[in-house]
């Protein structure tokens, strides 16, 4: 039998479980199902097969994982081709930075550490066609000029540590991920700590979450609600959205630790 709809909540996770993280994002909407999750569900976010980021639900997943394995410290690349050794394809292009990943295995082996943990993300210009990567890692310990040398004699390598502002690596994260007007996709190292997502329902009621959404989403009283709601964390980003077919309001949160 078919229930009434009821008001759930999503709380995306950027860590590991069992351990409070880093950054979540909150998505709070009404909701109908023949099952309510009156108790709280975990379970790992799944990569999307197609990692293009000219998809939404690819786009989210790429800004989660960003924010679940890197931050203050760590190294963000920028990786071009000269005009004679630039590849046609992005096929080709990724081919070469697997080879780059395999020269800092080789690197990172002479400094006695077992892993490289990146994120890359390969882009094609919609006018000239012209292909670069960026690239994140995992700050170990090596010089950058080490491994900026790596990338050979393809073009340039320009590497710069990561410095969080008042919301971590959000900025970041969205530029990486940013509306492409050509071709964009990224691939990631297999052992990177994977967003997770917590499900739950009736925390709040259908007026609750009305009262709160006609209020301006960046006001003191907004932000005072989800910081109490979310004791440790720091509200950063809120939005409201009314849907015109239901005349329903969902609220969306992105919220850091609290340092």
């Amino acid at each position: 039998m078919k229930q009434k709809p009821f008001i759930r909540q999503k709380i995306y996770h950027c860590g590991k479980q069992n351990r409070k993280s880093k950054n979540i994002e909150v998505d709070i909407f009404e909701h109908v199902e023949t099952t309510k999750r009156n108790k709280r569900k975990r379970e790992k976010l799944t990569s999307p097969k197609q990692q293009n980021l000219n998809d939404k639900n690819a786009r989210r997943y790429f800004a989660l994982l960003v924010k679940s394995n890197f931050g203050d410290g760590d190294i963000y690349l920028t990786l071009t081709y000269d005009n004679e050794t630039r590849p046609k394809t992005i096929a080709e292009a990724e081919h070469e930075v697997k080879k780059y990943i395999d020269r800092l295995k080789t690197l990172y082996k002479k400094h006695g550490i077992k892993k490289v943990e990146y994120i890359f993300v390969t882009e094609q210009g919609a006018k000239n066609g012209g292909i670069h990567h960026h690239m994140l890692l995992k700050n170990v310990g090596i010089a950058r000029d080490e491994l900026e040398l790596k990338w050979h004699k393809l073009g340039n390598a320009n590497s710069k540590k990561i410095r969080e502002n008042n919301n971590g690596i959000e900025q970041l994260a969205n530029y990486l991920q940013k509306e492409p007007a050509g071709k964009k996709r990224w691939k990631n190292s297999h052992d990177l700590i994977r967003p997770w997502l917590s499900v739950s329902d009736d925390k709040y009621s259908r007026r609750k979450i009305d009262k709160l959404a006609k209020m301006p989403p960046d006001c003191e009283a907004v932000r005072e609600h989800w910081e109490r709601q979310f004791p440790g964390y720091v509200l950063y980003e809120c939005q409201h959205y009314f849907n015109q077919v239901t005349a329903k309001w969902s609220i969306y949160l992105k919220m850091r630790l609290r340092s």
